[in-house]
């Protein structure tokens, strides 16, 4: 599904993709059904995609995912400070990748850059937790570029909190996988019964441009077998199995979520909660444009959201939010 309207657009997928294996020794099928999130930047576009991958994640019927959040701006950051020799750059990333302090300190020795960016690539292994450990290590941030992609996720951070995402975060600065690929945010979602990630995506900024179409964008897809086979491992647990794939019946049509950046997103959320399609209308859409937009993708009830009614915001609070159906 190709959406174009206003200033942004979505692609939606469904589908058999193959995927080569390291070194091009080999390749795998997988399925995998994703979004991607064209012409908004920064934490709305990052928040959004994250939020939607999570909403999926629940319809399927999986329990609350973990969602591992990294910066992959941050690592070219660091890789540029570091002023490592050619041909060195490979070698510090493997071992980031690894995990292997020691065989990165090796590497380190012979770097160019400044001691400070020296200390702080020194830590990227064991830069990893809660997201309080962005502030640990902003206080270390060796240059102005670093100190921007650590300000740039926490910001992503803050934004999906206080939108209530319903899952766990987890913060990875130590993550380089992708690195010639995202330029922002890189996010993937764990559960329980899947023994790698279900859900991969980020922001990847300078991809649009290399076919004529400059843009910012973000996206993610699923692992479709990784979600059955953690489906099924819940079952086997006595989990109780998929409880949301039924409600979404009910949200047939779907819902378009105009009015406020935030009061819509929040409403289209909880919309997503109750069983229903839902989406925001991200563009700032009025009038026979809003009309002609929901109509095109099949929207059959259009709501205004950040409205005032009867005391409560419309839209998160208020069951009877200003309505009209799309003729």
């Amino acid at each position: 599904m190709f959406r174009l309207e206003g200033e942004y657009w979505t692609i939606a997928y469904e589908g058999t993709v193959v995927r080569l294996e390291r070194a091009g020794r080999g390749q795998r099928e997988l399925i995998q059904a994703g979004v991607e999130l064209a012409g908004v930047a920064g934490p709305a576009g990052d928040v959004e995609a994250i939020a939607l991958g999570v909403a999926a994640l629940r319809a399927a019927g999986l329990p609350q995912p973990t969602i591992d959040l990294a910066h992959l701006g941050l690592a070219r950051e660091v890789m540029e400070a570091l002023a490592l020799p050619e041909g060195s750059v490979d070698e510090a990333r493997r071992r980031i990748a690894k995990r292997d302090a020691s065989g990165l300190a090796a590497v380190l020795r012979g770097a160019r850059g400044s001691s400070s960016a020296v200390r702080f690539a020194a830590l990227l292994p064991e830069l990893a937790g809660p997201p309080s450990v962005l502030a640990t290590a902003l206080e270390r941030a060796p240059t102005p570029g670093v100190k921007r992609a650590l300000v740039e996720l926490s910001a992503i951070v803050a934004a999906v909190e206080a939108r209530g995402v319903d899952a766990r975060l987890h913060v990875e600065l130590g993550e380089v996988r992708g690195f010639d690929y995202y330029t922002g945010v890189r996010f993937q979602a764990f559960v329980p019964g899947a023994p790698d990630a279900v859900l991969a995506g980020g922001r990847y900024d300078s991809l649009l441009a290399r076919y004529g179409r400059p843009s910012p964008a973000v996206g993610f897809a699923i692992d479709v077998e990784a979600v059955a086979g953690a489906l099924e491992a819940e079952e086997s647990d006595g989990g109780g199995g998929p409880r949301a794939r039924d409600e979404l019946a009910n949200g047939a049509g779907g819902v378009l979520v105009s009015g406020p950046l935030g009061a819509a997103t929040a409403a289209a959320d909880e919309l997503r909660r109750g069983g229903k399609r839902a989406a925001a209308d991200l563009a700032g859409l009025r009038g026979d444009a809003l009309t002609a937009y929901a109509r095109r993708w099949g929207f059959t009830e259009i709501v205004r959201a950040g409205a005032r009614e009867a005391g409560a915001q419309a839209g998160v609070t208020n069951p009877k939010m200003p309505a009209r159906k799309v003729k």
